[in-house]
């Protein structure tokens, strides 16, 4: 086991424009990686103690990427819809600690890490671009630049953000295909809880903003990514509802899936059997009866407990802090298995 290093900054996609329409899209990123067993690590929560909601545990900020290999395995990370990469520190932190570089970006407009732009809330295609986009940019970036394996990349979301890595192998989405669903009482309200008159925000985005008309023109095209290897959905969100059924059917990345079934926001059978129905090579795993949606987000800061205890309260009989070592311990050896594969199949072919 190694420590988990840390660090962050913002970039850019230079071939988007940002929601304003003034200056390239943003990327702002973070990463974790395997830094040597002896340096020293203090908790980091994922913001200013004044507005964490979340704990990712003992990290070491700027700290050197350990020697011990010259080329890391990858793992993209996305964050669920209106949150941020660094409040799924939890799990890119036991990811770091067991040899992956973990890099993920904040999705403009969708995450709490600037105001919310609705326009960002309806347009997941973009949040898969972006991950292709950092994964443009991963050998120009702090600490981790030179030091990724670029044969073993991997891609790893939550919520929408489990939807949004779909999309990276080869999913397609058919914007009318989700409003039918949505209409036909797939959701309750007209959108998520961190924006929930979204359906509002349309008519007049389509009439005032290029930039959201622009993107809409994008929206059934593939943002397939032949990079990524395999993919792990964590509790993926109702946007699956708009891939279509032949897409996903031809979908021949290996994906596992993890949803508890006591999920309200991405509903077990609505979301994650939905998808394994479309295409039965897609691994299920219930994470168990009584798991909810946000027992997924994290360690809960005492803030988090006092102003939100939707966030931070389990069912009884749930140990979040199981259930997240849980899915840390699957993830890692998920993709390890594919390391595996790949130097057996080598080994193999020279015999």
């Amino acid at each position: 086991m190694f420590k988990s290093g840390f660090v962050e900054g913002i970039t850019e996609d230079p071939n988007r424009l940002n929601w304003a329409g003034n200056g390239p899209r943003p990327l702002s990123w973070a990463a974790w990686y395997p830094a040597d067993k002896t340096v020293e690590t203090t908790e980091k929560l994922d913001g200013p103690q004044e507005y964490a909601y979340f704990n990712m545990g003992q990290i070491a900020e700027n700290a050197s990427i350990s020697d011990e290999k010259q080329k890391w395995p990858l793992v993209l990370l996305s964050h669920g819809t209106g949150g941020s990469v660094q409040g799924m520190g939890w799990l890119a932190r036991l990811l770091a600690e067991q040899g992956f570089i973990v890099l993920g970006v904040n999705h403009h407009g969708n995450t709490s890490k600037e105001p919310y732009l609705a326009e960002g809330f309806m347009t997941g295609w973009e949040r898969t671009a972006d991950l292709s986009a950092i994964l443009d940019q991963a050998d120009d970036l702090p600490v981790i630049c030179g030091r990724v394996d670029h044969d073993r990349v991997f891609a790893c979301g939550f919520s929408f953000g489990g939807s949004t890595v779909i999309g990276l192998v080869g999913a397609i989405t058919n914007q009318l295909q989700f409003v039918r669903w949505l209409e036909s009482g797939g959701m309750p309200g007209d959108g998520p809880r961190e924006f929930p008159n979204l359906g509002d925000e349309f008519p007049r985005l389509m009439g005032e903003s290029k930039v959201f008309r622009n993107s809409m023109k994008r929206h059934s095209r593939s943002y397939l990514d032949k990079r990524v290897k395999a993919v792990v959905a964590l509790a993926p969100g109702p946007p699956v509802r708009g891939y279509t059924a032949k897409s996903l059917k031809k979908i021949s990345v290996p994906i596992k899936i993890m949803t508890g079934e006591a999920d309200e926001e991405a509903p077990f059978e609505s979301c994650s059997v939905w998808l394994n129905q479309h295409n039965s090579t897609f691994e299920l795993i219930s994470l168990g009866k009584d798991v909810g949606h946000y027992t997924l987000v994290g360690v809960a800061t005492d803030l988090c407990r006092e102003n939100d205890s939707r966030l931070s309260d389990d069912l009884p009989g749930v140990d979040r802090v199981e259930v997240l070592n849980r899915i840390a311990k699957e993830t890692a050896e998920f993709f390890d298995g594919f390391v595996e594969e790949k130097k057996s199949g080598w080994l193999n072919w020279l015999r």
